[in-house]
């Protein structure tokens, strides 16, 4: 139950870009734990700035959920931390945005 509470309140948390891009890194984290993601090619598709994806990779860290490494212009290396975690965050977004 207190998984469900904060990821509630991380989900709260997030604006309605910041759920869109967390849609689209879910599918890239979809298969493994790990992943390099292209900013750019990532918030192109849900048309966006890159400051707000790098905004909501530094909640998701800060939750303790994902770690992420600065490639510099070859994108960013992000390690699951806590996949169970993550997947309900995601859930908690999908049903804020269903209550809309």
């Amino acid at each position: 139950m207190i998984v469900q509470t904060n990821t509630n309140r991380i989900a709260n948390t997030l604006s309605h870009s910041e759920g869109l891009i967390l849609q689209a890194l879910m599918e890239q984290l979809q298969d493994t734990n790990r992943a390099k993601v292209n900013m750019s090619y990532l918030t192109a598709d849900v048309a966006t700035s890159r400051s707000v994806a790098v905004g909501l990779l530094n909640k998701l860290e800060a939750a303790g959920l994902i770690e992420s490494k600065s490639l510099g212009r070859q994108g960013i290396v992000i390690r699951v931390i806590n996949r169970e975690a993550l997947e309900e965050v995601a859930k908690a977004v999908n049903n804020l945005w269903a209550q809309e």
